[in-house]
């Protein structure tokens, strides 16, 4: 229900300022993911590319890891066949951009977000929506489903696209095991500063001058990162306890990519 109720209070207000005159909320959208544990179980629900893995310890002392949800991505194989068959009559549903990089309509890459009214109602599809950026085609349904996917499942971390898409499931296991051995005490910081470190590799910077980039232009060099890491115990299983620790960069600033508007960092540690 909080995935449904969010998206449809989103769709409405998106379109109320769209009939104001004001269309850019209309073309803004966020990816989510949700872990919840009741009893001695976890629940998961995503929609669109952020994911939630779990980590385990085996008898052997090894870490095993298991991806818990499913990236609602255009560059997945099971996306596209999907998209295609709901909309044999849209030549352009899965566009190729670059190499290997596919986008709903040529414009997204999660196929499932919360938001994104333009790929899911056809109205807004008009003025004042700039004309570069309004969707053609049937509309028979929403392009973009803001529906979760679910699952039911000792450690689990679920984050954006930000964060997958510079480590693999398997190093972020590695670091954040690294970290607890270390004695770190807020993991998901640690591991969001690994990220900006390598990104910084990538453009020959230091995570110092990507931290000063100005709100609004942190796209150009990675997409938004959010990470939280769940510890569980014995005991925390027992009685519903557990460890939480979390770190949020750029949320809001992704939103409004493109928008012009100086948006300032959101961060905040729990």
């Amino acid at each position: 229900m909080g995935f449904k109720d969010t998206e449809e209070e989103f769709k409405r207000r998106s379109q109320v300022k769209f009939e104001q005159g004001s269309w850019s909320s209309c073309s803004v959208g966020a990816c989510a993911v949700m872990a919840l544990i009741i009893e001695k179980k976890l629940y998961v629900a995503s929609c669109g590319d952020c994911r939630a893995i779990m980590a385990y310890r085996e008898s052997d002392g090894t870490l095993s890891v298991e991806q818990i949800t499913f990236d609602h991505s255009a560059n997945e194989e099971r996306e596209q066949h999907r998209l295609r068959a709901l909309y044999p009559e849209d030549y352009d549903i899965i566009c190729e951009i670059g190499q290997k990089n596919f986008y709903v309509k040529g414009r997204l890459q999660p196929t499932r977000s919360i938001g994104d009214t333009y790929m899911k109602v056809k109205d807004v599809n008009r003025y004042p929506m700039p004309r570069g950026l309004r969707i053609r085609g049937s509309f028979r349904r929403p392009y973009i489903s803001g529906r979760p996917s679910e699952s039911k499942a000792r450690v689990c971390r679920t984050g954006s696209d930000g964060l997958f898409g510079e480590l693999k499931n398997e190093e972020i296991v590695q670091l954040v095991d690294q970290f607890r051995d270390q004695g770190v005490q807020n993991v998901s910081q640690a591991l969001r500063e690994a990220v900006l470190e390598r990104i910084a590799e990538i453009y020959g910077t230091s995570a110092a001058d990507l931290e000063n980039v100005l709100p609004g232009h942190r796209r150009d060099y990675h997409d938004d990162i959010t990470i939280d890491v769940l510890h569980f115990t014995r005991r925390t299983l027992q009685h519903r306890q557990w460890r939480h620790e979390h770190w949020m960069l750029d949320v809001v600033a992704n939103y409004y990519v493109g928008t012009g508007r100086n948006i300032p960092d959101f961060r905040c540690a729990l």
